[in-house]
């Protein structure tokens, strides 16, 4: 019994200060926290408020949810939605998502071209982990497009802007 109340204390002063943070990352900690923990209702309430403020990982994380059936029925078009609102934001994790969505029909029509472009777009945004999963997705999509549409697609790509810079 002593050895688990030094643990927990322990753990205690380990973990920041949820007043030292702002609202969001203490949501999104709980909220993940929840989901790891396999609470998916409790997870899913902090995802919906954090998506209604435009957290793109919160939207993310209700795309696998979805597609998962985690706490919710499960649902690829719904998970395709939730996937294509962070991924319009330009975040790497839900392109990849979206792209996959589209490379396999999943809540979405199969669509070759959307796949890359996602995929692309994945690769220009700043997190090395989407960054390199959206190499792979576009050397593989791209060996079932022409030349012609992946330099299409890379002007595409190129223009496009997050959603949250389009709205400035």
């Amino acid at each position: 019994m002593k050895t688990q109340l030094t643990i927990a204390l322990l753990l205690a002063l380990a973990t920041p200060s949820l007043a030292g943070m702002d609202w969001a990352s203490a949501r999104l900690e709980g909220a993940m926290s929840a989901y790891q923990t396999g609470d998916y209702r409790t997870a899913r309430r902090g995802f919906q408020r954090l998506a209604e403020h435009g957290s793109a990982i919160a939207e993310t994380m209700l795309g696998v949810m979805y597609a998962k059936g985690q706490g919710v029925r499960a649902s690829a078009a719904v998970a395709a939605g939730w996937f294509h609102r962070a991924a319009s934001r330009g975040y790497g994790p839900a392109q990849i998502a979206l792209s996959d969505a589209f490379a396999h029909g999943q809540g979405v029509s199969r669509n070759v071209d959307d796949a890359y472009f996602w995929a692309l777009a994945a690769t220009t945004g700043g997190d090395r982990s989407a960054e390199a999963s959206g190499r792979i997705r576009v050397t593989t999509l791209g060996r079932s497009l022409s030349r012609e549409t992946r330099a299409e697609i890379g002007e595409e790509v190129h223009n496009w802007r997050p959603r949250a810079q389009r709205e400035r």
